[in-house]
This record gives structure tokens, C-alpha cells and sequence, in this order.
């Protein structure tokens, strides 16, 4: 879907903020029907974790407000051991009915980016977000963000991100250059397809072209 140059005379960073726009209007442009977004990765890896977080810091800029979930119970990339500490409550406590939806969203360090963190570390993963209290929740949550990115564990590991996908507008998939081969990623491409979701794009991470180094960080 998106690639990025560093150029010479021009700092990677400017290079990356350009192409998360470039990825924001593309989104943009699907229509107000894509809301909630899920991205994945083919391995595990934090890559889908950063390039949804970074693209929501760019939504914001266009006065959008926004949701991350970290659905990824088995591997989180944005639980903190501050927070940990602080007791905030994640994803499972809310699917076990320990705690209300209000418990479980707090605020990032990015202006209108709220956060629902992972919680514990579970095992019956698939279980609890096959479950109809996750699909009513996302569904609770559309009327208070203009978009909800949900980050989930490798497709091409687990089943976890075709279940989210399955109550999402669309999929992304972040794809690290040179880690996968062309079939395991139609693998996994074809895993979502199952689910009856939108495959919105690919995002190519750290690629290389030619001379140029392209790198989404």
C-alpha cells in the first residue's frame, strides 16, 4: 500500500511522515465505511504495532480522534510495566467481565489517541475474542472515535487476526522486506480472505529498491 525513501539531502524522518499521509488519504479514500481497521503481520514482529500507532498520530493531525486496541493477548507490543504497575486493565479483563469498557480506555501520550491495552497474557485467545461481547464492544465503540485500529498476533502464525478481522471494516498487512516468501504470504492473505474482510492493502516494511533504501519506521 505505502513505501518510504530517504533522499538524499532530507532527513528519513521527513520521508516517513510523507508516506503515513500518503497512507492516511489512501485510507481516506475507501470512504467513511472504513472505521475499524485491523492490522497484522505475516511474523511476529512489533511492525504492525508501529506503523497503526504512527498512522494514527497523522489521523489526529486532521482532527480525527482514535482508538488503538492491542488485541494481541498472546505477545503485547504496547503493554508497559508502568502500567502494569499503575493496575490499569486491558482487553481480557474486559471479555472475562472483570471490569466495564470505561475501566479499560485510557489516554496515550498522543493527543485524541486513546488506548485499550492487552491485559493478561492469555492462552484460550481465540475463545475469548470469538466471543459476541468483543464484536458488541467494537460495535459500542464506533459511535465515540472516528476510527479504532485493532493491532493483532501474525496471521500467518495464528487465528486470532482472522476472528478480529472477521468484525472489522478491512485488513492491513505490514510485511517486513526479505523476512517471508512470496507463498507463506498468500497464505496468510488467503487466512483473512476466510474471514469474509476487506483486504485494504500492504504495507512494505524496511524495503529496498535498487540503490534506495525505503524504510517505514
Amino acid at each position: 500500500m505505502n513505501r518510504i525513501a530517504s533522499k538524499n539531502g532530507l532527513e528519513p524522518d521527513y520521508w516517513a511522515k510523507e508516506a503515513y499521509k500518503t497512507l492516511r488519504s489512501n485510507i481516506q479514500f475507501l470512504g467513511d465505511d472504513i472505521q475499524v481497521i485491523t492490522f497484522t503481520s505475516c511474523t511476529p514482529n512489533k511492525e504492525n504495532t508501529n506503523v497503526s500507532f504512527k498512522l494514527a498520530e497523522s489521523f489526529v493531525k486532521t482532527g480525527k480522534r482514535l482508538l488503538l486496541i492491542d488485541a494481541d493477548l498472546r505477545e503485547s507490543a504496547l503493554h508497559k510495566p508502568q502500567q502494569n504497575k499503575e493496575g490499569k486493565k486491558g482487553l481480557t479483563h474486559y471479555l472475562t467481565n472483570q471490569c466495564g469498557i470505561g475501566d479499560v480506555i485510557i489516554p496515550s501520550d498522543v493527543e485524541d489517541v486513546d488506548l485499550i491495552l492487552a491485559g493478561t497474557k492469555e492462552t484460550d485467545t481465540t475463545e475469548l475474542l470469538g466471543q459476541q461481547k468483543f464484536e458488541e464492544m467494537i460495535g459500542r465503540l464506533r459511535n465515540s472515535y472516528d476510527y479504532i485500529f485493532i493491532n493483532t498476533p501474525p496471521v500467518g502464525v495464528y487465528i486470532d487476526s482472522a476472528i478480529v478481522a472477521g468484525v472489522s471494516d478491512g485488513v492491513v498487512i505490514v510485511i517486513e522486506s526479505n523476512a517471508i516468501n512470496r507463498r507463506f504470504a498468500k497464505e496468510a492473505k488467503e487466512q483473512l480472505e476466510a474471514s469474509k474482510c476487506r483486504i485494504l492493502g500492504v504495507v512494505l516494511y524496511k524495503a529496498q529498491l535498487g540503490r534506495k533504501r525505503f524504510l517505514l519506521k
